[in-house]
């Protein structure tokens, strides 16, 4: 089984087996996904996000923890990604162009779960956080999913 895979692969032994951690996460479909990680959990008291963030670091261990969200929660995962571009000092704007346009198919799911999650709606966020024309091509981007009333 996977989850114990993933065990032996990280938390089990002395150093990591990346190789290993990053094809169960990518050669996983969701559905799966979250069976392995509920298995983790039973056997380990911890999810598999915990479990990355304890045996990695850096852009691995950025890019694992992303790449486990969009399969086991993508709507949170993209609304985190979308305030994200937007914390601290300035707005890292090809970041939010790109949040907004690549993820065009789930933004409505998104609008809802960045509102449940941050109370703010992403309309408002880009409002805030950008200016002049660049502002109204992503407002209108996100308009064309989410037509106003």
């Amino acid at each position: 089984e996977d989850a114990k895979l993933f065990y032996k692969a990280g938390q089990g032994r002395w150093g990591t087996d990346e190789e290993t951690i990053f094809g169960i996460i990518c050669k996983s479909p969701p559905k799966y996904l979250k069976m392995v990680d509920s298995a983790y959990v039973e056997k380990n008291n911890v999810n598999l996000e915990r479990a990355l963030e304890k045996e990695l670091s850096g852009k691995a261990k950025k890019a694992a923890i992303y790449e486990l969200g969009m399969k086991l929660s993508p709507y949170e995962t993209v609304a985190e990604l979308i305030k994200q571009t937007c914390a601290g000092m300035g707005t890292d704007e090809l970041g939010l162009s790109c949040a907004i346009l690549r993820y065009q198919t789930i933004l409505p799911h998104v609008m809802i779960e960045h509102t449940n999650m941050y109370s703010k709606t992403i309309q408002d966020r880009v409002q805030e956080e950008t200016s002049g024309y660049y502002k109204d091509l992503l407002l209108e981007m996100i308009h064309v999913v989410w037509p106003s009333p």
